[in-house]
């Protein structure tokens, strides 16, 4: 799954906890949430500047300020717009996560260590292998690569790959005899052969 591919599915399922992601669609989506909160992060500084310009360039010899002149404005929409873009992207953060520990076969509970300041845990875990075939939460995202189509190798709907049959290369086909030429034609004028002579009666 591509980037595009994998921020479409995460939008599309928003609060979906249920089922199964496969790596790419986690890692993908988790890049283009850091992106974002990146792009609000760089957004939210430079209202902070506009909003502390004028305090910095009043500031007077002995260093008092006049926080008068803070403009609070600026820093306060970046704020807002930076808390809403993290919230707006925290659900389906969580609901792809928990949907890519369901592809490994292990349950979204883990989840609940990021809680305690243990996230790093499930976030290690997501770094595994889809669990082949289906499983409790739903098919293997990865069937159709691999040509699975049930719960086990042989089972119905499972595509059994056809490999090309072994051993030697089948002999040609015999080549076709050749006609017979004819027998010479006899020249013009020529007498037939005389028939053979009769044998000897026996003596008696």
């Amino acid at each position: 799954m591509g980037f595009g591919a994998a921020v479409r599915s995460g939008f599309s399922n928003y609060a979906t906890f249920s089922g199964r992601a496969r790596r790419s669609e986690f890692w993908w989506w988790y890049l283009f949430s850091v992106l974002v909160l990146l792009s609000f992060g760089i957004i939210f500084m430079v209202t902070y500047f506009i909003s502390f310009a004028a305090l910095f360039s009043s500031t007077t010899v002995d260093g008092s300020v006049d926080t008068s002149l803070i403009n609070w404005a600026p820093v306060a929409v970046g704020g807002i717009i930076y808390v809403i873009a993290a919230l707006a992207l925290a659900l389906p953060t969580y609901a792809v996560w928990a949907r890519r520990l369901h592809d490994m076969g292990q349950s979204g509970w883990w989840l609940l260590l990021s809680l305690v300041s243990l996230g790093i845990v499930p976030f290690i875990m997501a770094l595994l292998d889809s669990q082949r075939f289906t499983n409790q939460w739903g098919a293997d995202p990865k069937a159709n690569e691999a040509g699975q189509f049930s719960s086990s190798p042989g089972g119905p709907g499972y595509q059994q790959l056809a490999y090309p049959a072994q051993g030697y290369a089948a002999a040609p086909p015999p080549a076709a005899p050749s006609p017979q030429a004819p027998p010479p034609a006899a020249p013009p004028g020529a007498q037939p052969p005389a028939p053979p002579a009769p044998p000897a009666p026996p003596a008696p």
